[in-house]
């Protein structure tokens, strides 16, 4: 916290005291716009990785349409459940009681 502190103090510094031109100021823009992008593209990938997880590797490995084969042949025991879409019962019981 004392760095950040120290860092953002001289940068103020810097700023008011008329130290920066226009091209450390587009430098700072673009360095938060490049920051915010990743951010977003990072979200965008593990939400994406997510849904493909849950909503379209799970139906394909219980042979859901095309890939009957792929279940009978690799793991025929294997069912189409994902934990968290219902909570068993009987967790529900011990935490009203």
């Amino acid at each position: 916290m004392i760095v950040i502190y120290g860092w953002f103090s001289y940068v103020v510094r810097e700023s008011e005291g008329g130290l920066y031109d226009d091209q450390v100021d587009m430098s700072f823009r673009w360095g938060m716009a490049w920051f915010i992008f990743s951010e977003v593209m990072f979200f965008a990938a593990f939400f994406g990785a997510l849904y493909y997880a849950r909503e379209l590797s799970l139906p394909w490995l219980a042979g859901d349409g095309s890939g009957v084969s792929t279940n009978q042949e690799l793991w025929p025991s294997f069912e189409n459940v994902w934990p968290s879409k219902a909570p068993p019962q009987i967790l529900v019981v011990i935490l009203w009681e």
